[in-house]
């Protein structure tokens, strides 16, 4: 089944008009025919501004660390199978990542 393309170069056209004028993006999606992720969706991937929100009163922070959040180092420890040491990033770490990739760490 080929989906119909909902996105022509007349409905961006028009989706940024009415963005621009202040509409909200159910709004733009009732006047469209399409839902309101979509247009949210389609403003997203055209990038035509990123954390869109009506009034333009969006910030949105780049943060390119925002990876060591998620993997903050908590400490070190011994391996329980090869016990050598490693860095922790979770406290229920308990063995380095090169025994992790062993058959008999798998297997286990």
């Amino acid at each position: 089944m080929i989906a119909k393309k909902i996105w022509t170069k007349e409905n961006l056209n028009r989706a940024n008009e009415l963005k621009n004028d202040g509409l909200t993006a159910r709004q733009i999606g009732d006047r469209l025919g399409v839902s309101k992720n979509s247009v949210l969706g389609m403003l997203y991937r055209d990038k035509v501004k990123r954390g869109y929100i009506p009034n333009g009163k969006s910030q949105v922070v780049k943060n390119d660390n925002i990876h060591k959040s998620y993997f903050k180092k908590i400490g070190e420890r011994n391996c329980m199978m090869c016990n050598e040491n490693f860095d922790m990033y979770s406290r229920f770490d308990r063995f380095c990542d090169r025994c992790k990739r062993t058959s008999m760490y798998r297997s286990a």
